[in-house]
């Protein structure tokens, strides 16, 4: 809940200015439904179904109007996974200040993250998922998915987010060590 107050917060204005977001509103509500979607492991489709459900769902999030899961993967769609790693990542050293100390420990955690966007049940061919900017994953709890990785990067004593990294697919841990 105070993550969701935050990002609509006014000082955040400038971050979703700096990286071309014009429409601030529109991207706060669909930034909430892709911290559900990853929070809770469930597919978008899920949490619009939830949140169509549940009305103390919608207050919690502050979510008057939800959009249907084609219009949340369609303006998902429309910015680079980039953008949305430099806003989170902003977001987050806006929100928590990490402790000033000579020596630094961080828990970091990679997770495959499944993407549902075969709503329609039909062959997707390996050009439109490169259009789309997504990729073939394999991991042992998944097995073959289209997604991406998600790596979180956490403050060990205060456990305060510090970064969070997005990769389509699912590429070894040591290909992403040094961005990590």
């Amino acid at each position: 809940g105070k993550v969701f107050k935050f990002i609509e917060n006014e000082k955040i204005k400038d971050i979703y200015n700096h990286y071309g977001i014009t429409k601030r509103s529109t991207f706060v509500i669909y930034l909430k439904i892709f911290f559900m979607h990853i929070f809770f492991s469930y597919r978008i489709s899920d949490v619009v179904n939830e949140l169509n459900r549940s009305s103390k769902l919608r207050k919690f999030a502050g979510i008057s109007e939800v959009p249907n899961e084609n219009q949340v993967y369609e303006y998902l769609s429309r910015y680079d996974p980039d953008i949305y790693c430099k806003i989170v990542n902003s977001i987050l050293r806006k929100f928590f200040k990490p402790h000033k100390r000579r020596k630094d420990v961080y828990i970091t955690d990679a997770t495959p993250v499944e993407c549902d966007i075969n709503i329609l049940r039909k062959y997707i061919t390996q050009k439109h998922l490169k259009k789309l900017r997504l990729k073939f994953g394999y991991s042992n709890s998944k097995g073959y998915f289209i997604g991406y990785k998600v790596t979180v990067v956490l403050e060990k004593t205060t456990r305060i987010p510090i970064s969070i990294l997005i990769h389509p697919g699912a590429p070894n841990d040591s290909k992403i060590f040094d961005e990590v």
